[in-house]
Protein backbone atom coordinates (compact mmCIF):
# COMPACT_ATOMS: atom_id res chain seq x y z
CA UNK A 1 0.00 0.00 0.00
CA UNK A 2 1.39 3.51 -0.79
CA UNK A 3 2.08 6.18 1.42
CA UNK A 4 1.07 9.29 1.01
CA UNK A 5 3.19 12.21 2.37
CA UNK A 6 3.16 15.85 2.27
CA UNK A 7 5.79 18.11 3.33
CA UNK A 8 4.66 21.89 4.78
CA UNK A 9 6.74 24.42 4.26
CA UNK A 10 4.90 27.66 4.77
CA UNK A 11 3.90 28.18 8.31
CA UNK A 12 0.11 29.15 7.70
CA UNK A 13 -2.67 29.44 10.25
CA UNK A 14 -4.74 27.32 8.05
CA UNK A 15 -3.54 24.10 5.73
CA UNK A 16 -5.79 22.15 3.82
CA UNK A 17 -4.46 18.90 1.73
CA UNK A 18 -6.46 16.59 -0.19
CA UNK A 19 -4.88 12.94 -0.79
CA UNK A 20 -4.30 11.65 -4.66
CA UNK A 21 -7.42 9.66 -6.03
CA UNK A 22 -8.02 6.14 -4.91
CA UNK A 23 -6.10 6.63 -1.13
CA UNK A 24 -6.97 3.94 1.07
CA UNK A 25 -5.57 4.35 5.21
CA UNK A 26 -5.94 4.22 8.35
CA UNK A 27 -3.79 5.93 10.53
CA UNK A 28 -2.70 9.82 10.38
CA UNK A 29 0.59 10.68 11.40
CA UNK A 30 1.94 14.57 12.19
CA UNK A 31 5.27 14.95 12.61
CA UNK A 32 8.08 18.01 13.17
CA UNK A 33 10.80 17.63 11.21
CA UNK A 34 13.90 18.41 13.25
CA UNK A 35 13.53 19.39 17.36
CA UNK A 36 11.44 21.60 18.27
CA UNK A 37 7.55 22.12 19.76
CA UNK A 38 5.14 21.35 17.76
CA UNK A 39 1.48 23.28 17.98
CA UNK A 40 -1.55 22.77 16.51
CA UNK A 41 -5.02 23.19 17.57
CA UNK A 42 -7.01 21.68 15.33
CA UNK A 43 -6.56 18.67 13.04
CA UNK A 44 -10.29 17.70 11.08
CA UNK A 45 -9.69 14.55 8.95
CA UNK A 46 -12.53 13.65 6.21
CA UNK A 47 -12.81 10.61 4.75
CA UNK A 48 -15.20 8.45 2.23
CA UNK A 49 -16.47 4.97 2.53
CA UNK A 50 -17.37 3.52 -0.56
CA UNK A 51 -16.84 6.44 -3.53
CA UNK A 52 -18.47 9.40 -2.33
CA UNK A 53 -20.55 8.68 0.86
CA UNK A 54 -19.21 10.15 4.29
CA UNK A 55 -19.14 7.76 7.06
CA UNK A 56 -20.76 10.09 9.24
CA UNK A 57 -20.64 12.52 11.98
CA UNK A 58 -18.12 11.74 14.77
CA UNK A 59 -20.36 11.92 17.58
CA UNK A 60 -18.49 11.49 21.20
CA UNK A 61 -14.35 11.06 21.99
CA UNK A 62 -12.95 8.97 24.20
CA UNK A 63 -8.82 9.30 24.69
CA UNK A 64 -6.93 6.98 26.58
CA UNK A 65 -3.06 5.55 27.16
CA UNK A 66 -1.96 5.01 24.01
CA UNK A 67 -5.69 5.08 22.62
CA UNK A 68 -8.29 6.81 20.51
CA UNK A 69 -11.37 6.03 20.24
CA UNK A 70 -13.77 8.10 17.47
CA UNK A 71 -17.86 7.19 17.91
CA UNK A 72 -19.91 7.33 15.37
CA UNK A 73 -23.66 7.29 15.54
CA UNK A 74 -25.44 4.30 13.74
CA UNK A 75 -26.28 3.78 10.42
CA UNK A 76 -30.08 3.24 9.79
CA UNK A 77 -29.01 1.61 6.05
CA UNK A 78 -29.48 -1.87 6.04
CA UNK A 79 -26.71 -2.32 3.20
CA UNK A 80 -24.73 -0.53 4.87
CA UNK A 81 -24.51 -2.86 7.84
CA UNK A 82 -24.60 -5.61 5.23
CA UNK A 83 -21.22 -4.30 3.37
CA UNK A 84 -19.70 -3.95 6.76
CA UNK A 85 -20.61 -7.69 8.08
CA UNK A 86 -19.57 -8.36 4.54
CA UNK A 87 -16.14 -6.70 4.48
CA UNK A 88 -15.38 -7.75 8.08
CA UNK A 89 -15.61 -11.57 7.36
CA UNK A 90 -14.43 -11.59 4.01
CA UNK A 91 -10.74 -10.10 5.90
CA UNK A 92 -11.12 -12.54 9.00
CA UNK A 93 -14.09 -15.22 9.02
CA UNK A 94 -13.47 -15.30 13.08
CA UNK A 95 -14.57 -11.81 12.88
CA UNK A 96 -18.36 -13.64 12.45
CA UNK A 97 -17.96 -14.61 16.01
CA UNK A 98 -17.16 -10.91 17.89
CA UNK A 99 -19.32 -9.41 15.80
CA UNK A 100 -22.76 -11.63 16.18
CA UNK A 101 -22.97 -10.11 19.90
CA UNK A 102 -24.26 -6.90 18.58
CA UNK A 103 -27.84 -6.88 17.65
CA UNK A 104 -27.35 -5.35 13.98
CA UNK A 105 -25.18 -8.28 13.17
CA UNK A 106 -27.39 -11.18 14.52
CA UNK A 107 -29.41 -11.13 11.42
CA UNK A 108 -26.25 -11.74 9.23
CA UNK A 109 -25.14 -14.51 11.53
CA UNK A 110 -27.64 -16.58 11.35
CA UNK A 111 -27.80 -16.26 7.32
CA UNK A 112 -24.25 -16.41 6.64
CA UNK A 113 -22.33 -17.85 9.86
CA UNK A 114 -18.75 -17.94 9.58
CA UNK A 115 -18.80 -17.67 5.66
CA UNK A 116 -17.89 -15.08 3.49
CA UNK A 117 -21.42 -13.57 1.62
CA UNK A 118 -19.09 -12.38 -1.30
CA UNK A 119 -16.96 -15.34 -1.98
CA UNK A 120 -14.69 -15.15 -4.97
CA UNK A 121 -15.43 -10.85 -4.55
CA UNK A 122 -13.16 -9.22 -2.19
CA UNK A 123 -15.04 -5.79 -0.66
CA UNK A 124 -12.05 -4.51 0.65
CA UNK A 125 -10.01 -4.24 -2.44
CA UNK A 126 -10.44 -0.71 -3.67
CA UNK A 127 -9.67 1.91 -6.83
CA UNK A 128 -7.28 -0.85 -7.95
CA UNK A 129 -4.67 -1.79 -5.10
CA UNK A 130 -5.07 -5.18 -3.44
CA UNK A 131 -5.97 -5.51 0.40
CA UNK A 132 -3.45 -6.86 2.62
CA UNK A 133 -5.25 -10.21 2.85
CA UNK A 134 -5.58 -10.51 -1.45
CA UNK A 135 -1.72 -9.27 -1.54
CA UNK A 136 -0.55 -12.03 0.88
CA UNK A 137 -2.66 -14.60 -1.21
CA UNK A 138 -0.71 -13.27 -4.63
CA UNK A 139 2.87 -13.49 -3.28
CA UNK A 140 2.01 -16.93 -1.90
CA UNK A 141 -0.30 -18.52 -3.92
CA UNK A 142 0.26 -22.33 -1.87
CA UNK A 143 -0.66 -21.18 0.99
CA UNK A 144 -4.28 -22.21 1.77
CA UNK A 145 -6.60 -20.17 4.16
Amino acid sequence: MAVARKKMTKDKRRTVWELPTNSVGRYVRIMLEGTNYLHFAQCNVFGTWGVHRSVGRVSDVYCGYQSTVALLLPTMRRSDVELAWSRAVGADPFAAALLRQYLEYVPYFEQYGEANPSPGKCLNCRGGILCELCTFKARWPMVSF
